[in-house]
């Protein structure tokens, strides 16, 4: 959510907004100051996202960064038990028409080089994303999906097991 551009942009427009970042006092500030709703938590592996009490028509995540862990001078990303664990998360917080928009940020590799995450988004595409931006961006129409990366309580028919043969 960061300092809730989108948010704010959304809200204009008359869409009902929420948010969810880290906890930053200048964020929560701003937030605040423009009326968004937002809630502080870090998005972890194969921990729930918080209830916010509704179900959306879409989830946007931009610029994520929550998706690796650091160690001492390298990164180590998800991989796809854990963004199957986190996407069947998120459908329990969608209606049944909605979508789901993530901008992936390139990766960092090890020699201090960043790369776009293809992998990455060659595999949301086998899930039935649309890859709108290679390396980068994909967006899901939740109804079409056929994601199959394992995760919790996977809703039939929801899922297939196209992504397991990888």
């Amino acid at each position: 959510m960061g300092a809730g551009h989108f948010g704010l942009m959304c809200a204009a427009f008359g869409h009902l907004t929420y948010g969810l970042d880290l906890d930053d006092s200048f964020y929560e500030d701003f937030c605040n100051a423009f009326g968004l709703t937002r809630k502080t938590k870090a998005i972890k592996k194969f921990e729930p996202l918080p209830d916010f009490g509704t179900k959306f028509d879409i989830i946007t995540a931009f610029s994520l960064m929550f998706h690796f862990e650091n160690y001492g001078t390298h990164r180590v990303y998800w991989q796809r038990d854990e963004w199957g664990w986190f996407l069947s998360d998120i459908c329990k917080h969608l209606n049944p028409e909605a979508s789901v928009y993530l901008i992936i940020n390139p990766e960092l590799l090890p020699d201090g080089r960043i790369e776009m995450q293809h992998k990455l988004t060659e595999l949301f595409a086998r899930s039935g994303a649309k890859v709108l931006i290679p390396g980068r961006a994909v967006l899901w129409q939740v109804k079409d999906a056929k994601i199959a990366l394992p995760g919790p309580d996977i809703p039939e028919g929801l899922f297939t097991d196209q992504i397991k043969r990888l």
